[in-house]
């Protein structure tokens, strides 16, 4: 987000990431940064900046309302990714501590 302040990870190139890599380690290094880098940058996000104006992709927003859309987007990205990790039989987990659980009772 670096059109409010942050900064790409070191590393990244946002322009090529999707044909960058196919290395699974790499993907989820560069995964785990980003939710670093963006984590911490909303964690030093003073209270009068996000008020700030910001325009994204032509909308007026403000920086607050592009903190809301960047944790809104990572559980969706969560909620993907538990979706193909079902899908391809790999069970969450917090599932699997429930199921267990469950056949103990």
């Amino acid at each position: 987000m670096p059109f409010i302040g942050g900064k790409v990870p070191e590393g990244i190139d946002p322009v090529h990431l999707e044909t960058s890599t196919t290395d699974k380690k790499a993907i989820v290094n560069a995964l785990k940064s980003s939710f670093k880098v963006i984590n911490d940058y909303i964690a030093a996000v003073p209270d009068a900046d996000l008020e700030n104006p910001v325009k994204f992709f032509g909308m007026d927003m403000t920086v607050g309302d592009m903190i809301m859309l960047s944790a809104n987007h990572q559980h969706e990205v969560l909620g993907q990714a538990v979706a193909y990790a079902r899908v391809n039989g790999i069970v969450p987990p917090w599932t699997a501590e429930r199921m267990k659980e469950s056949k103990k009772n």
